[in-house]
């Protein structure tokens, strides 16, 4: 499921600068019938400011939730010695805990787990385009003793591409053993 907002101003009336914003989310479940304990929710959410002079910032978030099946335990069925209302969790609270940031207790304890973090900046200066971004996502270290942890790996990429000069563009061909303009 992925719903997308866009918002776009009418055109102004003096030339100035008119701004749009634009978000999209990815949303999806996926539940195994037989083994109920296989579900995962993956949750992507991306916005953009942009303008007509050509500035563009966005941001993505992503996210994956591996323990879906918690936040339903009433509708499954007790199989053997597991009653699956042992491990309910509340689906707001766990959510509140995973926006928590300023409680690094209350995100190891939540199942909403960030996979990546992005920021983009570009910009149309009509003779070059620029284009940076910064990424950001977890990476599980296993150490050959101890506990396994998580660093957070970071790349940042900047690129500045040159548009065509109409006024110095030329074309030349090659026909019967000479060049033509």
């Amino acid at each position: 499921w992925k719903p997308v907002l866009r918002l776009t101003p009418g055109t102004p009336s003096s030339g100035g600068i008119v701004w749009f914003f634009e978000t999209d989310a990815s949303l999806s479940l996926t539940q195994n019938l037989i083994k109920y304990t296989n579900s995962a929710f993956n949750a992507g959410f991306h916005f953009i400011i942009k303008n007509s002079a050509g500035l563009s910032l966005g941001f993505t978030l992503s996210s994956v939730n591996a323990s879906f099946w918690r936040y339903y335990t009433s509708l499954l069925p007790k199989a053997g010695d597991l009653d699956p209302s042992v491990y309910a969790r509340n689906f707001f609270s766990d959510l509140w805990d995973s926006l928590s940031i300023w409680d690094t207790s209350a995100l190891q304890r939540t199942l909403f787990k960030l996979q990546k973090l992005s920021l983009a900046l570009s910009v149309d200066a009509h003779d070059w385009f620029l284009k940076g971004s910064v990424d950001a996502g977890p990476t599980l270290v296993t150490p050959l003793s101890g506990r396994p942890y998580y660093e957070m790996d970071v790349s940042f990429t900047l690129s500045v591409t040159w548009k065509d000069i109409s006024a110095i563009k030329s074309s030349i061909s090659y026909s019967d053993g000479s060049f033509n303009d």
